[in-house]
């Protein structure tokens, strides 16, 4: 399982700047900085050496591939077809705007 470092000081630091919008004077607010500050974890420097690791590191498993193996079709038809042929079910994704919410 990959680290959940950087996941787990993006949150502190994320409430620790939190904390800062909600205090009344400077002192606190800078305080909340610093704590987000000394919470980042810097990221390996990318090296010849260190190349591969991030690489493996970043690309996804066979397992997170494993939906590229499906025979999706572009249209709903083929699958029908095929689905009908094979008495078997369809699954229709449709959707409005980008797959990922980023609209």
């Amino acid at each position: 399982m990959r680290s959940r470092t950087c996941w787990t000081a993006a949150a502190v630091g994320a409430l620790a700047l939190g904390a800062g919008v909600a205090a009344a004077d400077d002192d606190a607010a800078e305080d909340a900085v610093d704590a987000a500050a000394a919470a980042h974890v810097a990221a390996p420097e990318l090296t010849a050496e260190t190349f591969a690791g991030i690489r493996d590191f970043i690309l996804p498993s066979t397992a997170e591939s494993a939906w590229r193996d499906i025979g999706w079709y572009p249209s709903l038809w083929g699958a029908v077809v095929e689905a009908h042929a094979q008495k078997k079910p369809v699954l229709l994704w449709a959707m409005n705007g980008h797959p990922l919410a980023c609209t």
